[in-house]
């Protein structure tokens, strides 16, 4: 007796397996574009420490040589504080504060009341005749030139006293990565309008460094990231650095958040590796938030201050590449 075998048949998929299938490969979908932003974020860092170094020292170079970039010996005449017979220039709160944008500033007297910076990012040097440093000027490379801009600079000034030298402290930031450029157009174009509509209309569509309002109290300002916006000035804050659990031995490397301060103003501050500038001439980098045994969330920075009291801080909202703090004289 012959036996045929019955014809072999495939067992089809369930609605159940392939419903699991699906959101497996949702899970691994979502790992990954995860991961996109992380890479992207290394490579700008990786990218900061290849080109940053020579750009600052480039950038640096055009600020800080006379009548170059900027004419500075207007500016140290104008910034002479009075002589100390004619009493202080300056309140005591004022003392070694960095200036940077009178606008923004409150209480500043005479000769601090130097510096302006609107909202499209240029920098007018109240001097005679002043000096409108516009914000294509202060980009790196240069903005008309072969290469494609990534850095912009800002300055902030200060005379600790009379017949001190006047310093300078330059804020060398990365340009928002996410600042849309038409494929046939370049992103000096889009800073400046040259170019962009027919008829002579020269309105730029982007800055540098966008902020734009968070939706928080007291007109808070978020990174746009995408050059929209305002451009992103230079920030200041008032704290008092503290001893780590109040242990006196310890060194002075933290400070709490100003009482009313937001969460915004805490994270952008707080960022780990974030470089502020004190009112000394120092500049400290962040190395993260810690809570203490009360609760309290405090800035961490080195190095650590050399004492307590009240301490001015300026920064940026976006992590710069570099600060530094050099003299300037005029010819």
């Amino acid at each position: 007796m012959i036996v045929l075998n019955a014809p072999h048949t495939r067992r089809a998929f369930s609605l159940v397996e392939i419903l699991i299938a699906i959101l497996v490969l949702g899970f691994g979908l979502l790992g990954l574009a995860a991961v996109f932003p992380v890479v992207v974020s290394q490579q700008r860092d990786a990218a900061n420490e290849m080109r940053g170094p020579s750009a600052v020292a480039s950038i640096r170079a055009q600020v800080e040589t006379p009548k170059g970039m900027i004419d500075w010996e207007p500016v140290i005449a104008l910034a002479q504080p009075p002589a100390p017979t004619g009493g202080p220039s300056v309140g005591a709160s004022n003392q070694g504060r960095w200036i940077f944008d009178r606008r923004v500033q409150g209480g500043l007297a005479g000769h601090q009341r130097l510096i302006d910076t609107y909202d499209n990012g240029a920098i007018e040097l109240r001097t005679t005749p002043v000096q409108l440093v516009p914000v294509t000027a202060r980009v790196f490379p240069a903005a008309y030139g072969s290469a494609t801009p990534q850095f912009a600079w800002d300055i902030a000034l200060r005379r600790t006293a009379h017949h001190a030298p006047l310093e300078v402290a330059l804020f060398v930031r990365r340009i928002d990565a996410g600042i849309r450029v038409p494929d046939d157009k370049r992103l000096a174009n889009v800073l400046t309008g040259e170019g962009l509509r027919p008829g002579g209309n020269v309105t730029p569509t982007a800055v540098p460094l966008g902020e734009t309002p968070a939706g928080g109290a007291d007109d808070e300002r978020r990174p746009s990231g995408n050059g929209t916006g305002d451009y992103s000035r230079l920030r200041e804050l008032y704290v008092f650095p503290e001893h780590a659990g109040g242990n006196q031995n310890l060194p002075v490397d933290r400070f709490p958040i100003p009482a009313g301060s937001s969460k915004l103003v805490e994270s952008l501050l707080g960022r780990e590796g974030q470089l502020i500038l004190d009112d000394l001439g120092i500049v400290r980098r962040v190395l993260g938030i810690e809570t203490d045994g009360s609760g309290d969330r405090q800035i961490v920075v080195d190095p650590p201050f050399p004492n307590l009291g009240q301490r001015v801080l300026v920064y940026t909202p976006q992590t710069p590449v570099s600060v530094q703090v050099f003299t300037v004289e005029g010819e």
